[in-house]
């Protein structure tokens, strides 16, 4: 029967698309996501977290005549899906030959991990596969139907890209210092550090490399010798070697004319002066920016 599917999935070109889904909640705590295996002789995949898969009948049995396989990838790359029988009641067969699923290290059907019918719960399954994927491999004969089976999908060792203990970013003359200090690293590429003005548009004005993957505490500093006057936002993102990130929660400076160092001052037709001067100037700033000043 393997061989079946495996013909089927070369024929349509290996159909590669997201099974129907609609969410719902499992309890009161937690949402998961509703997954039904398929039977229509297509190979499908997803990706989650977290989710229940049904037999194609769902609440009712599961129909005859049926054929179908669903990959589950997990969401975090350093994460491996795991897969917890709930119910099972399947159409018996000393070899499991009418009605059966399989199941599979993998994206594939190379690492077989068992076929399955009756009514017996089957093991807990956790995918050893570098992508985390476990396949599932669904068929069902002409005859009788039952039940079918409900099977609780979760993520396994999922570690955070970084553990931060704080971020800080603190006003100094002409300067705003930014710290930030980690206890952990898991796959990390670089930080980049960005600054607004209103928290909703960002500028990148900094990027620190990561220090790839370590379990100690770590500080990193950068110096923005630019601020703007008033109030300042800046905050921090993680990004992995994989390119997927992480932002964290701003945080606020508030930079004083006081606060910044006047390098020059000229008045309105152009000349520097000094603090002698009398009338209207220029005061600019060693960040660049400049406001009229009456002396």
């Amino acid at each position: 029967m393997r061989h079946k599917i495996e013909n089927m999935v070369i024929r349509f070109l290996v159909v590669m698309t997201t099974i129907l889904l609609a969410a719902l909640t499992y309890n009161k705590l937690t949402a998961q996501a509703l997954l039904l295996m398929p039977n229509d002789g297509y190979w499908y995949t997803y990706t989650t977290d977290n989710a229940i898969l049904y037999d194609d009948g769902y609440t009712s049995d599961y129909d005859n005549n049926g054929l179908g396989a669903l990959t589950i990838y997990p969401s975090f790359s350093s994460s491996k899906i795991r897969a917890d029988i709930l119910f099972f009641d399947i159409e018996y067969g000393s070899t499991c030959s009418w009605d059966v699923l399989e199941i599979y290290d993998g994206e594939d059907f190379t690492n077989l991990m068992g076929s399955y019918c009756g009514t017996s719960i089957p093991p807990q399954f956790t995918s050893t596969h570098p992508t985390g994927a476990l396949t599932f491999f669904w068929s069902t004969d002409g005859s009788i139907t039952y039940p079918g089976f409900e099977i609780r999908i979760s993520e396994f060792g999922n570690a955070l890209p970084i553990d931060l203990v704080y971020f800080t970013a603190e006003a100094k003359t002409n300067k705003v210092e930014i710290e930030w200090k980690v206890a952990q690293e898991v796959n990390n590429d670089y930080f980049e550090i960005q600054k607004s003005i209103n928290c909703l548009d960002w500028e990148v004005i900094a990027r620190k490399d990561g220090l790839g993957t370590h379990n100690f505490t770590l500080t990193y500093n950068y110096i923005d010798y630019k601020p703007f006057f008033g109030v300042t936002y800046y905050r921090l993102k993680q990004v992995d070697y994989d390119g997927n990130y992480e932002t964290f929660q701003p945080v606020s400076v508030i930079i004083n004319r006081e606060d910044l160092e006047v390098i020059k001052i000229v008045n309105l037709m152009g000349q520097e002066v000094d603090e002698h001067y009398k009338g209207i100037v220029l005061h600019i700033y060693s960040n660049g920016t400049m406001t009229k000043v009456r002396q």
